[in-house]
Order: structure tokens, then sequence, then C-alpha cells
């Protein structure tokens, strides 16, 4: 029984948008998948993405725009400290950018978008103009991150630097 699939996916659009250091803003993705010998066909809905790279491999993150926005959202960094058991006025150690999983908080706490952050802690995200408050959970923050609260301009993007506790002492 031979079958075949055809697929078109917004990852592929994603990869290509990485590979190439480019950012690529897909306004549209259908995945379709079709096997002749059973007759099955599912189709999934329109998205909005938008893949962004950075010239380092280790730094690189996906940001994600909500549908319905028109160039607003939230961007920052996640940063994590204290970094070391002791600190020195001679000696400091800065807070450290971390990976953690973002979301973008309606005031009624739904969810308005959510993305992750990359290994230079930067991340952004689009959403549509008002006010949000940022959380963000890491596996690296032991403590805890301390919520951020934010309004979105129409038209740009609001900063949202997030502090996250290690629990070094």
């Amino acid at each position: 029984m031979k079958r075949l699939v055809a697929v078109a996916c917004s990852a592929l659009v994603v990869l290509a948008a990485c590979s190439s250091g480019h950012a690529r803003r897909v306004t549209s993705a259908t995945v379709t998948t079709t096997t002749i010998a059973g007759g099955t066909t599912a189709t999934t809905g329109s998205t909005t993405t938008t893949a962004s790279t950075s010239t380092s491999a280790a730094a690189h993150a996906t940001t994600t725009t909500a549908a319905g926005t028109t160039g607003s959202g939230v961007r920052g960094t996640v940063l994590a400290g204290p970094t070391c058991p002791v600190q020195r006025v001679d000696n400091p150690c800065p807070d450290k950018p971390i990976v953690a999983d973002v979301r973008v908080v309606r005031p009624d706490g739904s969810v308005a978008a959510a993305t992750r952050s990359g290994s230079d802690g930067r991340f952004s995200v689009g959403v549509a103009p008002g006010h949000y408050t940022v959380q963000a959970t890491s596996s690296s923050a032991f403590a805890g991150c301390r919520p951020v609260d934010v309004t979105v301009p129409q038209g740009a993007y609001a900063t949202a630097d997030v502090s996250c506790d290690t629990g070094i002492r």
C-alpha cells in the first residue's frame, strides 16, 4: 500500500529563516497531510510567526507574534542571580542570562502570549497594546522570578527585564 504524504509546514519556513540569518514573517502557514490509500485529509488553520536569529547559534531564540498585533509587544531579558555564594566589591559577580518560559498575562489572568528566552536570556513577543504582567519560569531560578508589569504602546515594544533568584546566599 503506497502512501503519498504532502506536508507544507511553518517549521520549514522558520528553519529557512534561521539558516539564512534573516528574520522572516510568516503571515499564514497551513499543514496539509493527504493519504491516497486511506483518503484522509487534515488541515490546520493560520498562524503568525516571526523567526529571529543571532550571530551566535547558542543565543538563538524564536520570537512569536500574536495574531492581531501591529508592531507592538514586549521584549526583554531574563537574568538569574546571585551566581556566586559570596560577592565582593573587588570581584563582582553579575547576574547571568538564562533560558526561561515567558508568559505575557492580561489583567484578567489570561495568557496573551508565551515564548521562551534564548540562552542569551533575550525574548520578544508580539501582543496588542495594553497593560500586562510578564512572568518567567526556569529550572535555573530555584526561588522564582519576579513578575514585571508593563504597558505596551500602539506600534512599539515595551521592555520587561525579568530578575530571577537563584537562592544562592
